[in-house]
């Protein structure tokens, strides 16, 4: 991360780029809605109350997932240089946080999947696969028992374990709504059928069975 030309830096670079356009879209897309009040109803009703609540959980979900990589630095091996300076407690937790990575895929993939929903104005197929909260209290448990305990708080990176339980709850939380939001907007594929049979091909049925074998 020292150097400018290192692919850790790259990506820094990438992330406050991206946060810096959110940023400056968000808000946009407020104003955007906000002015549907004053425009014309012709060929319909703009659908602005679905829309601010989608631009509000995206706001939501970019603040929580900043949060979480502002806190996820206090696990970094850059901040603690020395093996005596990361306790076992944090070497511990940090190993714990590697394993996330499954489920910060899935929301790398449900948010992809809303985006391309509404570009192109498709359903959304159904059975969506959200991630849950990453049980964190109960696997780091599993490593030690008393990893929890109070005596751990004064721990360097104890406050942002604590902040990191609370917003990756909080995000899953506000992405199910997202998706309740994009679904009310675009649809959802329906692939559920029923068979029925009419009057007129009961009548046909039962005519056919009557030019049978006749003796």
């Amino acid at each position: 991360m020292s150097m400018k030309s290192s692919p850790g830096r790259r990506l820094q670079k990438a992330r406050h780029r991206m946060f810096g356009k959110l940023l400056l879209l968000l808000p946009s897309l407020q104003q955007h809605a906000a002015w549907q009040k004053f425009e014309p109803t012709i060929g319909g009703k703009f659908p602005r109350e679905v829309y601010e609540n989608i631009t509000q959980k995206c706001s939501n979900i970019m603040g929580y997932l900043a949060l979480m990589s502002y806190t996820s630095k206090a696990w970094s091996k850059d901040v603690h240089t020395t093996t005596d300076t990361r306790s076992k407690w944090l070497r511990d937790l940090a190993a714990l946080i590697d394993e996330v990575e499954p489920t910060s895929h899935q929301v790398t993939s449900a948010l992809a999947l809303l985006s391309a929903a509404i570009s192109a104005g498709v359903p959304l197929p159904p059975f969506i696969q959200l991630p849950k909260p990453y049980s964190l209290n109960s696997r780091l448990e599993a490593l030690d028992s008393g990893i929890l305990d109070s005596r751990h708080v004064e721990e360097p990176g104890f406050s942002a374990y604590a902040v990191m339980h609370v917003v990756s709850t909080l995000m899953t939380d506000d992405l199910a709504r997202l998706v309740d939001c994009v679904k009310e907007l675009v649809g959802e594929t329906d692939f559920s059928f029923t068979v029925g049979f009419s009057d007129e091909a009961l009548s046909g049925s039962q005519g056919d069975e009557g030019k049978g074998k006749r003796e």
